[in-house]
């Protein structure tokens, strides 16, 4: 299930591949995102970082995968202004 729900996301093509540290703004970030992947809106949706990186990016979904609001994980959105965030592994 956990596979069937990374599946489901799709990371937006300028964040796929990155093989440097690159400094992103997190509200970018979010709305690359739901650009990318339809039914997913601002509310389901939150950059997570630890300092100055951008550790995470959560999706909220229900158990069928469909995506969903989840006001709970609004106060782990990242408020700085810009992160860095680390290549990616895939």
């Amino acid at each position: 299930k956990a596979r069937a729900a990374y599946d489901r996301v799709v990371v937006p093509d300028r964040y796929r591949g990155l093989d440097r540290w690159t400094s992103v703004a997190p509200q970018e970030v979010e709305r690359a995102f739901v650009a990318a992947n339809p039914g997913l809106g601002a509310t389901m949706i939150a950059p997570v970082c630890g300092k100055r990186f951008l550790s995470e990016v959560r999706v909220c979904m229900t158990k069928a995968l469909d995506f969903r609001a989840c006001p709970e994980i609004d106060g782990d959105a990242c408020r700085l202004n810009k992160a860095v965030m680390p290549p990616v592994r895939e």
